[in-house]
């Protein structure tokens, strides 16, 4: 008959060791930046909020204040009395000021809707309308009716308007208006 085999200390100190290596891991896996994260706007919530973002240079991009904001249970912040500037960095060359009533915001401010009385306004052009949505910093849209004011052009879009703004792109939709071209106006 054959004796039992004895593992050797060295074996089993190493065996444990692995184990809780791998323990260790999963555990900081699961701890890890996305699931440690708090949701994006948990701690922006109460009276006079000011919220800003900065690009890659660090520069300042976005700066959003309100009078006040909730949070909703989507993690959907709520605010009324919106002032926002999307400042001149990127592919701007001028800042543009944000006026609303109310407004609401997801996902660190990359959505933000504007509602009740709102103005979007910069050195070259003024839009205004009930409501707004802006994307990403960049896509401005309505479906509502805009008037629009440049130095050459008034026009009122009965729905909506589409505006790409680092391309400076932006299509009326059902516009009428004037503009003026040589001095002369011209109803289009």
């Amino acid at each position: 008959m054959k004796g039992k085999r004895k593992i050797p200390a060295a074996w089993l100190a190493l065996a444990a060791l692995l184990l809780a290596g791998l323990l260790l891991g999963r555990a900081c896996a699961k701890k890890g930046p996305s699931a440690a994260r708090k949701p994006p706007l948990a701690e922006a919530e109460g009276i006079d909020l000011t919220y800003l973002t900065f690009d890659s240079r660090d520069a300042k991009k976005l700066e959003v204040r309100c009078a006040e904001s909730r949070r909703g249970e989507d993690d959907t912040l709520w605010m009324s009395r919106v002032k926002a500037t999307l400042f001149a960095v990127d592919q701007l060359d001028e800042d543009i000021r944000i006026t609303a009533a109310a407004g609401r915001s997801g996902d660190e401010f990359h959505v933000l809707f504007l509602e009740g009385d709102a103005l979007i306004e910069s050195p070259s052009f003024k839009l205004s309308s009930r409501r707004f949505d802006l994307r990403s910093l960049e896509l401005l849209s309505s479906r509502d009716a805009v008037d629009v004011e440049m130095k050459t052009l008034r026009a009122h879009a009965a729905r909506g308007l589409v505006f790409v703004i680092p391309g400076k792109n932006m299509k009326l939709l059902g516009v009428r208006g004037v503009m003026q071209r040589d001095g002369e106006p011209f109803a289009f």
